[in-house]
């Protein structure tokens, strides 16, 4: 999910932010009567539809992600910030039925009748970013539900769910960036153009209208960003603990350029005194929460040695037994196919070549290796999923594989964790 969103992400963001300078180009080629002008608004709506197109194609297979990896949370509170997803299925029709018109509109529309067929465009962009950043922000800001004794939400009220506390500051701020992040990309490719000798008014344009949104909306969006952040620390003091490597609460705390975030504090960065807690309370005065303000066990998993309820410990990734992280393992489990996560038999990171057949499955179950056997026969009705085998069978290249966090090498007893199989490409 992570890999797919990391492409949608991007492409998103274009999709947010390109329409609107398009329609900048397409108004100036209108009033002046500029060639160049609308020639580059055309040029530019059909790159954009393609940056559509590859968007829709991720955020579909990330619809299905959210419902097939994490089952559970959608049939918890799926009720309760469903709204947003919703609204956002609306404006996604409703700007790919508008970027179509405006597209192949370009001949066959009359100028301004054609120009506003765009606007629809950027107002479903923004409405779309609006409610997805809902839905992300009420991940931050649980509102709109109550819950009974089974944990199940009751008395939903969608609308308190969907105006959360923290959509106010985060949805500006991605819509912001949106428009900081493609008016800086688009200028880029006339500015390259620029610098190999292309000084025509296409490629002085083609800078100057990107390169003006992306300068206007960059002081702007420091201001939105400094009141995100002073708000995660009122609202979500941990995670802003968890961000800013801030272990212990105490005033007078360091803001650091850099470095590595480590249990004893950051660790080769450039340290600024003060700075942080001016940051937060424009003092340096102010009082800053750290992670020592709740137990290890409920500290953000980024905090740990890995995310998923791993543990390093002799150069081999082991279970973690701790409270927190079996909690998290048993709802990844729940989420998830049986045949996940891998890590390296051998520890480190897993290379290239023939250390990728050595792959070992976590333990997601509390117990031993033949307790996850038992469970994942039940769930296949006694049955070994096909893609999996034990340790000790052949692997890739008839090789020997040994457990994680056996030292000597042997020879892994035949009731391991389950292998994933190498699929031939």
């Amino acid at each position: 999910m992570a890999f797919t969103l990391g492409f949608h992400i991007i492409l998103a963001s274009i999709g947010v932010g390109f329409p609107a300078i398009i329609l900048i180009a397409n108004y100036l080629g209108l009033r002046r009567n500029d060639a160049v002008a609308l020639g580059l608004a055309q040029r530019w709506s059909k790159v954009a539809a393609v940056t559509f197109v590859v968007g829709a194609i991720t955020g579909t297979v990330l619809s299905f992600e959210m419902g097939l990896l994490w089952p559970e949370l959608m049939r918890r509170f799926g009720d309760v910030f469903g709204l947003p997803f919703a609204l956002e299925g609306i404006f996604f029709f409703t700007e790919a039925i508008f970027i179509a018109i405006y597209i192949y509109g370009w001949k066959r529309l009359s100028g301004w009748v054609h120009f506003w067929t765009g606007v629809p465009v950027v107002l479903a962009g923004l409405g779309g970013a609006w409610s997805v950043v809902a839905a992300n922000s009420w991940m931050n800001q649980p509102d709109g539900f109550k819950l009974d004794s089974q944990g199940n939400a009751t008395d939903v009220n969608a609308l308190d769910a969907f105006f959360n506390g923290a959509v106010a500051y985060e949805a500006p701020h991605m819509i912001l960036a949106a428009y900081l992040v493609t008016g800086f990309l688009v200028a880029s490719v006339y500015a390259v153009g620029m610098l190999r000798g292309r000084r025509d008014r296409h490629h002085r344009l083609g800078l100057l209208i990107p390169l003006t949104v992306a300068v206007i909306v960059t002081p702007v969006q420091f201001a939105v960003g400094d009141t995100v952040a002073r708000s995660i620390a009122d609202d979500q003091p941990v995670k802003f603990a968890a961000m800013e490597c801030v272990q212990t609460t105490h005033r007078h705390v360091t803001e650091y350029i850099g470095g590595r975030c480590t249990s004893d504090g950051v660790k080769g960065g450039i340290g600024i005194p003060g700075l942080d807690s001016w940051l937060v309370g424009f003092s340096t005065d102010t009082e800053v929460i750290g992670l020592d303000s709740v137990p290890p066990d409920d500290r953000p998993a980024g905090q740990h040695a890995a995310s998923l309820g791993v543990r390093r410990h002799g150069g081999h990734l082991l279970r973690d037994d701790r409270p927190g992280a079996v909690a998290r393992d048993r709802l990844v489990a729940q989420a998830r196919h049986p045949q996940d996560a891998v890590v390296p038999a051998g520890g480190g990171r897993l290379r290239a070549g023939r250390d990728r057949c050595a792959r070992v499955r976590l333990d997601r179950d509390g117990g031993g290796p033949a307790a996850v056997d038992r469970l994942r026969g039940d769930a296949h009705g006694g049955r070994r999923h096909r893609g999996q085998r034990r340790l000790g069978e052949p692997g890739c290249g008839r090789r020997p594989v040994r457990r994680a966090g056996d030292r000597d090498g042997a020879r892994a007893p035949r009731d391991g964790a389950p292998l994933a199989r190498r699929r031939s490409r």
